[in-house]
């Protein structure tokens, strides 16, 4: 790195991202935020790359979704589609839990 520098090439080692987690830039300003999901646990997860003076505290709200999580509030609310039309959809396959083969 300090021979690229030397010769004025534009250069930075690559960090591995789990290296990232002891970072102290990133840790002083708190980008990863600890958040718990149904299946795998409590993870520090990376926020946004930036901060708002009105909004100080973590960003993040939720988890990433589990398979299919949405799935009634989607087609029910969204698409006004009742809960028979729904039952049908999952009773052909076509909204399931887990995907398919898992």
């Amino acid at each position: 790195l300090a021979a690229l520098a030397e010769a004025e090439v534009p250069a930075a080692p690559v960090t591995p991202a789990a290296a990232l987690l002891a970072n102290p830039q990133l840790v002083a300003r708190g980008f990863f935020e600890r958040l718990a999901h149904p299946v795998v646990g409590e993870h520090p997860m990376p926020g946004v790359a930036f901060r708002l003076a009105s909004h100080p505290g973590p960003l993040l709200r939720r988890p990433a979704p589990v398979f299919g999580q949405h799935d009634d509030e989607v087609y029910r609310d969204l698409l006004g589609l009742t809960h028979p039309e729904i039952e049908g959809l999952r009773a052909r396959g076509v909204l399931a839990d887990r995907p398919a083969g898992a």
